[in-house]
């Protein structure tokens, strides 16, 4: 169902792979497939696929930082944790 409307889709056959790319490629002509949204971002923005049943989606994972508790982080590295927070704040992973 979407929205308020049910769409029926009729499935003849399964398609099998362990490659990704295929996988990604075979969705986008053939019907359904689960993969990360880092992995099918192109297709996505080309508007070769859709997102669907978004509000079964799993929450992201969080990011965290390491390194070792002997020594602070060298002036790069916490210049570059800043940057990549600030840019991944408001981004779907």
């Amino acid at each position: 169902m979407v929205g308020a409307k049910v769409i029926t889709v009729k499935v003849t056959r399964r398609f099998r792979t362990s490659a990704a790319f295929a996988a990604n490629e075979a969705a986008a002509g053939l019907g359904i497939a689960q993969a990360p949204l880092w992995q099918v971002r192109a297709l996505l923005d080309q508007g070769r696929i859709e997102l669907v049943l978004t509000c079964f989606e799993t929450p992201p994972p969080p990011l965290q930082e390491v390194w070792p508790a002997t020594r602070p982080p060298a002036a790069k590295t916490q210049m570059f944790v800043d940057f990549l927070a600030a840019r991944l704040k408001g981004e779907r992973l």
